[in-house]
């Protein structure tokens, strides 16, 4: 995730990537995200599901001003006007979603949907 507004996730690819090209055909996205700590039973994790759309380089700005550290990616990686064109920002507006929790006994879990 590259910026939250509301209830809607951005993220941004290239279209010369095959992750763009694959999203393109097959919008459905599963995302997963998994919590530090010192063992197994102390980690959580979080699991999204929902379809990306592709906006375009709409919220492009908002989201590399919002992460200093991939504005300076994009800098370096994709150094002129032309290549920068190349970015492309997907959204995941609704969804549904599982948390897991392996630091509770018994270990819990719930679902979600946004």
């Amino acid at each position: 995730m590259m910026l939250l507004e509301g209830t809607t996730l951005y993220f941004m690819t290239s279209s010369r990537k095959r992750l763009y090209r694959s999203l393109m055909k097959h919008p459905k996205v599963s995302i997963t995200g998994v919590t530090t700590g010192e063992n197994s039973l102390q980690k959580q994790s979080v699991t999204l599901n929902s379809s990306a759309i592709c906006i375009g380089q709409e919220k492009l700005a908002e989201i590399l001003q919002e992460n200093p550290y991939m504005n300076e990616i994009v800098k370096s990686q994709y150094p002129s006007e032309n290549e920068q064109k190349t970015l492309q920002v997907f959204k995941l507006e609704h969804g549904s979603g599982q948390v897991f929790d392996l630091s509770t006994t018994p270990a819990s879990s719930r679902s979600f949907s946004w």
